[in-house]
């Protein structure tokens, strides 16, 4: 049990969401967050909860359990967007079980809801020279992207 509030217990987890929220982006996340427009949570906490005209964004979805993957996506209400960010190479999984990204994606690709773009080239890389260099020769060895 971490001292603090919610937001202070959970702001590490969300840490590469803010980063990459204020590197790309031209609105200033805390305002955001003050006016209540941007929420984080956790996993635990939005059961039971709808999100109705919302955006709700997951990042780091390869690592989603099946049965965690669709508790968010039954979540989701009319005029909602779910987005689920995530790499799906073998060396980006941290669970053992069938990703719930993937089990989604095949899911539901036939239901005329879902959008899919998979970057296959390391030119999408935006991480620096080590990373983009790192995976240029992971695909020189034979390693899928």
């Amino acid at each position: 049990h971490l001292p603090g509030d919610l937001e202070e217990k959970t702001d590490p987890e969300f840490e590469s969401f803010y980063q990459y929220f204020e590197r790309y982006s031209q609105l200033r996340l805390d305002l955001l967050k003050l006016e209540g427009r941007v929420n984080t949570a956790p996993l635990e906490y939005i059961r039971g909860r709808d999100f109705i005209n919302a955006w709700v964004i997951v990042d780091e979805a390869q690592n989603l359990t099946k049965e965690e993957a669709i508790t968010i996506a039954s979540r989701v209400a009319d005029g909602s967007k779910l987005i689920l960010i995530g790499d799906s190479s073998p060396w980006q999984k941290d669970i053992k079980k069938e990703s719930g990204l993937t089990f989604l994606l095949d899911l539901l690709m036939g239901e005329h809801i879902v959008g899919h773009t998979e970057l296959k080239t390391v030119e999408h890389v935006l991480r620096g020279t080590v990373a983009k260099t790192l995976l240029k020769a992971l695909t020189k060895k034979g390693h899928a992207l």
